[in-house]
């Protein structure tokens, strides 16, 4: 089930970056819009090689067990970084003032998860519950700490710039683009509790504190998928927008001709 659910996260996912990517040669878009469309498919790579056959054939062809996690965790936190004029934006921010934005702190989040990853005791492939599995190495604890802080911060001030704007998106005219915000608002809220979860769940294990593996497995997957369909919902609200605004346009298309033959 885990295994099916990874599958459709990484299709829905893929399938909104190739809409987005479309989208960008019909029409010129800000730089803005460019990053957010490398922050998609960067994402995508990630949910894709967590995906447990892929995970597990990339360990075997270069030998190094769980290098898959390693790769997918740096690819989020490009995403994160990725996405930074567009939460600059949103937060009024400048860029000189974005310590999540700067590419020195990516770059020294990613060593550090490097450097942890090889020192941890991780000499199996785990596609699964790697966190359950491995958490009683402290160097697995300050991984996801690290991996969770930087994540769970970007993914935190978004949805904090969402709930912070609230009045002002009731007042849209038009409602699919009032709900299409309220539920990125969501999406990005349920990705901060996601990577809240992930970065107590190590510690409290290696305390000896956590709960049931299942028990965890269970909100984590419910936080993630809630996390890309909420995220990503504000598309199919805009795709719905497009098939009625299509219909009105098929209905009206006699008209139209008949003008258009008039009058060219």
């Amino acid at each position: 089930m885990a295994d099916l659910l990874s599958l459709i996260l990484a299709a829905i996912l893929w399938a909104s970056f190739l809409h987005q990517l479309g989208a960008l040669h019909q029409r010129p878009h800000s730089a803005a819009h460019k990053r957010n469309c490398l922050a998609l498919g960067l994402f995508s790579l990630t949910m894709t090689l967590l995906i447990p056959p892929l995970y597990l054939a990339v360990d075997r062809w270069t030998g190094v067990p769980n290098i898959s996690r390693l790769l997918a965790n740096c690819l989020g936190v490009a995403s994160g970084w990725a996405i930074s004029p567009i939460r600059e934006r949103v937060l009024d921010r400048p860029r000189r003032h974005d310590l999540l934005g700067s590419t020195w702190l990516f770059l020294l989040t990613v060593a550090a998860l490097a450097g942890l990853f090889a020192v941890a005791p991780v000499g199996a492939s785990e596609p699964g519950n790697f966190a359950a599995r491995y958490g009683s190495s402290p160097a697995v604890v300050a991984y996801r700490l690290v991996l969770m802080a930087y994540v769970g911060a970007v993914m935190g001030q978004l949805c904090y710039a969402g709930w912070r704007h609230r009045a002002p998106t009731r007042t849209l005219g038009q409602r699919w683009l009032r709900l299409r915000s309220q539920l990125q608002t969501v999406g990005w809220g349920c990705g901060a509790a996601y990577a809240v979860h992930e970065a107590i769940y190590p510690v409290a294990r290696y305390f000896g504190v956590a709960l049931p593996a299942p028990v965890h497995t269970a909100i984590e997957h419910l936080l993630l998928s809630a996390f890309v369909l909420f995220l990503l919902g504000g598309g199919f609200i805009s795709l719905g927008h497009f098939a009625v605004l299509y219909r009105a346009y098929r209905r009206l298309y006699p008209l139209w001709r008949d003008l258009y033959q008039r009058v060219p």
